[in-house]
Order: structure tokens, then sequence, then C-alpha cells
């Protein structure tokens, strides 16, 4: 149970207990989802490959833990469309467990889907509406090119990939307003499995965090501690 005058607790954080509370047919439902390990989403956002980069530029000025290298989404082709989902949101001042520190600006964290065509939202649900691909354009001279230029959309034979995670990006609460009109309210659940590696990069940077930490309250010896810790920290 989450303690509401804990001054650790995001808004956030306090809003879905209280959703909790209030509200049993989506407790249940959070429930039955959570053991089947799905993760919870309450907002979501479906963007341009422009919109993407533009607001990704941003993150990289900061020491924000998630963002991408900008080469890395101009492999995909312009038409590919980027499916955001909330992961959490952390507002300027408040605790930032994966920091561990209280945070120096406004972030949302989300999950980004690319995506081949567009997301389409309907009753809560997430559909994809994939992009055709005609048989001329397989036997087309720009094939080839435009495979080496966009090889995170297209493979060698020239089918559009489908829908795949990227990972996490921290996006500046003073740069949302310019997906704001791209955003959807609604309770989803995502396979948990694709947040797997990166929540364990996360965990393993908590308790890399804990230990130095823990070392600095220490009263050992530097030397000791050396010693002990000889193997070093994992990365």
């Amino acid at each position: 149970m989450i303690q509401l005058n804990n001054d650790k607790i995001t808004l956030e954080e306090k809003g879905l207990a209280l959703k909790l509370q209030i509200d049993k047919k989506f407790a249940k439902k959070f429930k039955s989802e959570e053991e089947l390990g799905n993760f919870y989403s309450n907002c979501s956002w479906t963007i341009t490959r422009e919109q993407i980069i533009d607001i990704n530029r941003s993150s990289c000025k900061t020491d924000a833990l998630f963002n991408f290298y900008e080469d890395m989404l101009q492999k995909h082709a312009p038409s590919t469309h980027f499916l955001l989902f909330g992961v959490n949101k952390i507002e300027q001042g408040e605790w930032d467990k994966s920091q561990c520190r209280w945070a120096p600006y406004g972030f949302q964290r989300v999950g980004v889907l690319a995506v081949n065509g567009r997301a389409v939202f309907d009753k809560s649900q997430i559909y994809y509406e994939m992009y055709a691909i005609s048989e001329d354009w397989k036997d087309s001279p720009e094939l080839k090119e435009f495979i080496e230029k966009y090889p995170n959309s297209v493979d060698s034979n020239g089918n559009l990939t489908d829908p795949f995670y990227l990972g996490y990006l921290d996006i500046l609460s003073e740069d949302l307003h310019l997906i704001e009109d791209k955003k959807e309210l609604a309770d989803n659940w995502f396979p948990r499995e694709i947040f797997s590696s990166q929540e364990e990069s996360i965990t393993k940077l908590l308790d890399k965090k804990s230990k130095l930490k823990s070392y600095k309250k220490s009263t050992k010896k530097k030397k000791a501690f050396k010693k002990a810790f000889k193997g070093g920290f994992e990365q």
C-alpha cells in the first residue's frame, strides 16, 4: 500500500493509488493484467519521425537516462509512425527513483514502438494499419537505395518490418506541448517482456547507486573497501 504522505511518491503514483481504491472495476482489471505480466499505461501518442527526432534532441541535451542515437532514428523511413506509451511521469522537484535524486527537470518516460503504418485506437484497444507494398515497387531500381537508407523500415527483400519496440525515451516536460494534440487518454496494457532488458538495466543502476551510497556512509577504510570490491561493479 502506497503511503500518500510520503514525499517521495509522485503525483502520478498518488493518482493511480487513489484510482485503485475508488474504481473497483479498474482495480480488478489492473490486478488481472498484472498477474498476466502486463504493464499499465494511461496515455499514449502517435507521432511522426520528424517529431520524435525533435523531442529526442532535447532529451539528449540533458543527463536523462533514456534517449536514442539520432542516426538510428534517421534509419526509419519518413513515413514511419511512432507509438509512445506512458511509463511514468516525474515533475520537477519530485523524487526520481531511477536516478535516486530530486528531479532537476520534469519529464515523461515513454516506451517507443515503431510502426510502418498508423496506430489506431478503438475502445482502449490498439490496432495497426500497415502500409501496403506494391509488387511494382519491389521491382523498381529505387528499392536498393531505399533499403540502404532506411534499414529499420524495410528488409533486404523489400518487405516492410513489423512493429517493433525501440526502448524508453525521456521526454522533457517542456516539450510535451509539441505533441499534445497527438495524445490519447485511455487505459492500456502492454506485455512487460518488451521492457525486460531496460528494466534490468535500471535495477542494476539502482543497485550500483545504493552500494555507492552505502560506501559513503561506511566507516571502512578506503583500502579495505578496494580489497572487498576488487572485481568492481557490474556494468
